[in-house]
Order: structure tokens, then sequence, then C-alpha cells
């Protein structure tokens, strides 16, 4: 089955060692210049295609829920001086990607490479990024942990580059 992108990418022992290294850092997928309107389309769409684990203080009563609500997180944004204490893990098979919801304008994404054993997993993540770009209209970037500089993917609809650094 061919992956529904086009790449040119290096072997998988070349990604396993240089992208998704066991470290101990993270990685991070980026989503730049976004808006509440991006932010409400990506929930939609990790609620209804993935399965996640939605935690929110003084939401529930603090227990997970099984879907992220858009509106819950836009009162926290609205109320900017309140701390926004909110992560949703959402499961790309055995790969997890945390967010946090830092800030309406920027989605932020982390990645565990510890997580990314097999080429499977590697396209699993790919795939994740290309629908999340397409879903966008917007560029969706994959770098070192807090470093929007040192990015290894860029992803633009179905095309994914590889930055060899």
């Amino acid at each position: 089955m061919l992956p529904p992108y086009t790449a040119s990418l290096p072997d998988w022992k070349t990604l396993k060692r240089r992208v998704y290294g066991e470290d101990g850092s993270l990685l991070n997928v980026y989503v730049l210049g976004t808006s509440r309107t991006d932010w409400d389309r990506w929930i939609t769409f990790v609620n209804a295609r993935y399965p996640l684990r939605w935690e929110a203080q003084g939401l529930n009563e603090n227990a997970p829920a099984p879907a992220i609500d858009a509106a819950f997180i836009n009162r926290r944004w609205d109320a900017a001086s309140e701390q926004l204490t909110v992560l949703a893990a959402v499961c790309l098979g055995t790969v997890k990607l945390h967010c946090l919801f830092y800030s309406e304008t920027e989605i932020e994404q982390d990645l565990d490479p510890r997580e990314i054993r097999t080429p499977a997993d590697h396209e699993q993540v790919l795939a994740y990024l290309v629908d999340l770009s397409i879903l966008l209209g917007k560029e969706v970037i994959l770098t070192d942990e807090n470093s929007e500089q040192a990015v290894w993917f860029r992803v633009n609809g179905k095309r994914v580059t590889f930055i060899d650094r």
C-alpha cells in the first residue's frame, strides 16, 4: 500500500537514529498562525477519528474525558489570567501525541520519539501530519523539542519534506 503523501525520505535506520533517537528529549509538532477556528477543526477531527484522553482542571471533577470540549477551551482562553491546565493525549496506535493548549495562535503537540519503534509507527505519524495539514490548509512541522527552527519534517498538504541537517 502506498503512503497518502509524496516524500523522499532516508531509510528507516537513518530516521530512527537521527530523528527518533532515544536521548530523552521530545519532538514537537507545530502548526503556526492558528485561530480558534483551526483549533475547533482540529478538536472535531481528533474527537471523531482517534482514541484520546482529555484532562482539564475544573471540568468533570478532574476525571479524564473521552472527548475534548472546544467550548471549555475557549472559555479558558477568554479568562486569560487563569492558568490553562489542560492535557489531551491523542493515540495514533501505540504513539501518543500530547497537546497542552498553550495558545490559540499555535497548535503544539509533544511526541516521545521512543514510541516510534517501527516504520509503521513512523508512517502513522506522517499520515497524521498530512491529514492535519490538509484539514487546516497550513504547514505542519516536526521539530526538536521546544525549537521551531530545528525542523525535521515540513508537511504541506500531501507533500512531506525531510530536512537533512
